[in-house]
């Protein structure tokens, strides 16, 4: 599942396959049972889970949210604006 450049809130769920989502102004929900997850440009609340897969979660100059992520069996990767 591919989502770029969005205005809203993104509900993505797939069991086997990875979920990368770029410039997405709304609340984040991603789900994998069997991939991995990248987030860039996130710019509201995120949340991101899979069972096995890493997670890599790039924060926009704009983050000021809370986030939580989640991996069973993986590397998480956080990268934050300065000062964030």
């Amino acid at each position: 599942i591919t989502v770029v450049r969005h205005d809203g809130a993104v509900r993505a769920n797939t069991s086997n396959g990875v979920i990368t989502l770029e410039d997405a102004t709304g609340e984040l929900d991603l789900a994998s049972s069997n991939g991995g997850i990248v987030v860039s440009g996130a710019r509201a609340k995120a949340t991101a889970r899979t069972s096995n897969g890493d997670i890599e979660f790039v924060a926009s100059s704009a983050f000021s949210a809370p986030f939580d992520l989640d991996t069973s069996n993986g590397d998480v990767t956080v990268s934050l604006p300065a000062g964030g």
